[in-house]
C-alpha cells in the first residue's frame, strides 16, 4: 500500500470515527435534511468539511513543531495507552448524547455560509488533529511533508463529509430517532478508543 492511500485512508477512518458522536455541525445538516432536502444538507455538509482541510492542515503543522520537543515526544508515546483506553472507555458508559427532539431553529439561507460558519466554530477540531496527528507520526504511519498533510487532510475531508451525509440520511429516514444514533456512533467510538489504546500498550511492552 502506499504511503499516500495510507496518509489518506488514516485520516478518512479517523475522520469518520470522530464525526460520529452528535454535534453543532451533525445536527445542523441533520436538520436542514427534515426541513429542506437531502441536497441542501449536502451544501452545509461539503462547507463545513472543506474548513476542517483548512482546520487539520494547521493543527498538523502544529503537531510538527512540538513533536520536535523530545519532551512531548516521550509523553505521547508513553501516555497515549491510558488516555485512548480512558476515553475509550468514558464513550462506552454513554448511552446518549442527545435529546429525542432536533432543533428546529432558523439558520442562514445560504447553506453553504452556514456549514462554513459552523465549521468555522468548531474550534475542538485543531487540537483533536493536533492530538492524532502527533500520535500516528510517533508510530511512523503518516510524515510532516507538505504534500502528505495536504493528503491527510483530503483523507480528513473526506471521512467528515461522508459522516455528515449519513447524519442526512438518517435525518430524513428517523428523525424522531436519533438517540439510536447517538448509541452506537459512541460504542463504535469508544472500541476505536479501546483498540488504539491496547496496540499502543502492546508496543510499550514490545519495547
Amino acid at each position: 500500500m502506499s504511503s499516500a492511500l495510507i496518509h489518506f485512508l488514516l485520516g478518512l477512518a479517523v475522520s469518520f470515527a470522530g464525526s460520529l458522536p452528535p454535534g453543532v455541525i451533525s445536527l445542523t445538516v441533520m436538520d436542514t435534511a427534515v426541513r429542506k432536502s437531502l441536497r441542501q444538507s449536502a451544501y452545509v455538509a461539503g462547507a463545513a468539511s472543506a474548513v476542517e482541510f483548512f482546520q487539520s492542515y494547521i493543527a498538523i503543522l502544529f503537531s510538527k513543531l512540538f513533536m520536535r520537543n523530545e519532551m512531548v515526544s516521550t509523553f505521547i508515546h508513553y501516555g497515549a495507552a491510558p488516555v485512548f483506553l480512558l476515553v475509550g472507555m468514558l464513550f462506552l458508559l454513554k448511552d446518549k448524547l442527545l435529546p429525542k427532539k432536533i432543533s428546529t431553529g432558523q439558520y442562514a439561507s445560504k447553506n453553504i455560509a452556514k456549514g462554513m460558519m459552523v465549521g468555522l466554530l468548531n474550534v475542538f477540531v485543531i487540537p483533536f488533529w493536533v492530538f492524532w496527528s502527533s500520535y500516528f507520526a510517533s508510530n511512523n504511519w503518516i510524515d510532516f511533508k507538505y504534500s502528505s498533510i495536504a493528503i491527510f487532510s483530503a483523507g480528513i475531508t473526506a471521512g467528515t463529509m461522508l459522516a455528515l451525509m449519513l447524519y442526512a440520511r438518517i435525518g430524513l429516514s428517523m428523525a424522531n430517532k436519533t438517540a439510536v444514533l447517538a448509541f452506537w456512533g459512541n460504542k463504535t467510538l469508544g472500541l476505536i478508543f479501546i483498540a488504539f489504546g491496547i496496540y499502543q500498550a502492546v508496543q510499550l511492552f514490545k519495547g
